[in-house]
């Protein structure tokens, strides 16, 4: 199947354009992998809680933690609990006013 893959995409573009397109690939790829990395991230907000409270894996290594604290300032920093709490109160308001 990946013999097909790449006779297919030879045809299309043709065998000079190979490595470019594998490097481009390896670039989207290696992108991926970080933007989906646990570590970059430490872990995700709890909402339902008055304030920002971020979530970790009991596993986490300390790069995680560091990234959680991180994310947990910048949540606090931008007031994105008020943010989401305001924009749930008018939600419901406005399905008050429908009803």
């Amino acid at each position: 199947e990946l013999l097909l893959i790449l006779v297919i995409v030879m045809m299309l573009f043709g065998g000079k354009k190979l490595p470019e397109l594998a490097s481009g690939m390896g670039k989207a790829i290696r992108n991926f992998k970080k933007r989906t990395d646990y570590d970059e991230f430490g872990g995700a907000p709890l909402l339902g809680i008055n304030g920002a409270s971020i979530i970790s894996h009991g596993r986490s290594t300390s790069k995680a933690i560091k990234n959680a604290l991180r994310v947990a300032s910048d949540y606090s920093s931008k007031r994105v609990y008020d943010a989401i709490s305001f924009d749930i109160e008018n939600s419901l308001s406005a399905e008050e006013i429908k009803a």
